[in-house]
């Protein structure tokens, strides 16, 4: 079984002070105790709620995923389709929305997979992971800046992570995913086709 925690290993928060503050990040320092009993400062970064999706084909052997340069690290990443939720948007209708904005399929039906958070320790941004199924290309992609996007084997994919191609936790996660569960397909929220 496993333990739900253990009070003697609990960090103790006594205050957070803003540090510096944006519509994309937020920076606090937090006054903690960790279970060591030594006080000190530890920094909490904020960053909006984003969501990820998984659009597979009609052969559910193929995800859609774009290689794109990430600057920030100087590198080209292979991802799924993903961005930021708007404010009082559902996570579901922000992963519709951000699938068609970068590829221009819409999907006809998408289902959540998991939500986690990438870096637990220092950053709080949930991320939420769907997987789509029977899109229809719309038309052209709104977003220009989101590289080409192209089919890719689920078995390539696999490999991709494994090579180090695919590196970006939020499509490592939904490669893994697939792999080890299959490819979703249950009763639960859904997003309107039309986004």
């Amino acid at each position: 079984m496993i333990s739900a925690g253990d009070d003697a290993s609990k960090w103790i928060s006594h205050g957070e002070r803003l540090v510096y503050d944006t519509d994309w990040v937020k920076l606090q320092l937090a006054d903690v105790s960790p279970p060591s009993g030594d006080r000190h400062d530890h920094h909490i970064v904020t960053l909006k709620p984003a969501v990820l999706i998984i659009l597979l084909d009609a052969s559910r052997q193929r995800i859609l995923m774009t290689r794109r340069h990430r600057f920030v690290h100087d590198t080209w990443s292979w991802e799924i389709p993903g961005g930021l939720i708007e404010p009082d948007e559902a996570a579901i209708d922000a992963a519709v929305r951000e699938l068609r904005e970068e590829t221009g399929y819409r999907a006809g039906r998408v289902y959540p997979v998991l939500t986690y958070e990438p870096m637990v320790g220092s950053i709080r941004s949930a991320h939420h992971l769907f997987v789509a199924y029977d899109a229809e290309f719309a038309g052209q992609p709104t977003e220009r800046d989101e590289g080409r996007f192209e089919w890719v084997s689920l078995a390539e994919a696999g490999a991709m992570v494994t090579a180090g191609d695919i590196f970006a936790v939020g499509t490592v996660a939904a490669v893994l995913y697939l792999l080890a569960f299959g490819r979703p397909d249950h009763a639960g929220p859904q997003a309107k086709a039309d986004g």
